[in-house]
């Protein structure tokens, strides 16, 4: 265990986290993905999962000073994506159906969720997209080096990481908050 690992637990937890809540704010009743438009969220639900967890272990380790976030963050991006976006289906098509059999959802254990108002819903789900889409995008701006030094105050690299990337991150957590 080391200080890198504090970062990848906020990480994996978000990674987990932000899937569930997306979902369940397109399908209250936590039905298996069947129309196109299902899938086209679900795949959004991945791809905004690990957008977030890149962001979160890239940061962090660029912020002790271990791994720059360009490297880190599109590694884990990619390798994430990939592996979520052909194991999720396939491990849904057939887990999903046995679990709703043994009533183990999380809605047969716990009950219904509370019902949350459909623009929270839909503000939560833009605020996790956006905030992520853009915390990813500034991470690699700041440290690919492709923006101007001075262009963010001529701090050192790791703050103008921080302050390129922390008002996104926290824009994704607030959207999290919300759903």
């Amino acid at each position: 265990i080391g200080p890198g690992d504090f970062f990848g637990f906020f990480a994996n937890l978000l990674y987990g986290l932000i899937p569930y809540r997306m979902w369940r704010a397109w399908r209250p009743d936590e039905r298996f993905p069947a129309a196109p438009s299902d899938w086209a969220f679900f795949y959004l639900t991945i791809i905004t999962a690990c957008l977030v967890c890149a962001v979160v272990v890239g940061f962090g380790l660029e912020i002790l000073g271990f791994v720059p976030f360009a490297v880190l963050a599109n590694v884990l991006f990619l390798n994430n994506v990939v592996t979520a976006g052909v194991l999720a289906p396939l491990l849904l098509r057939v887990l999903h159906p046995r679990v709703s059999r043994a009533r183990l959802r999380y809605t047969d254990v716990l009950g219904p969720p509370l019902r949350m108002a459909p623009r929270r819903r839909a503000l939560g789900v833009v605020l996790v997209v956006v905030g992520s889409v853009m915390a990813f995008v500034a991470g690699n701006v700041v440290s690919g080096g492709w923006l101007p030094p001075e262009v963010l105050f001529d701090l050192p690299a790791r703050g103008r990481l921080a302050i390129a990337v922390m008002p996104f991150l926290a824009l994704a957590v607030l959207g999290v908050l919300l759903l």
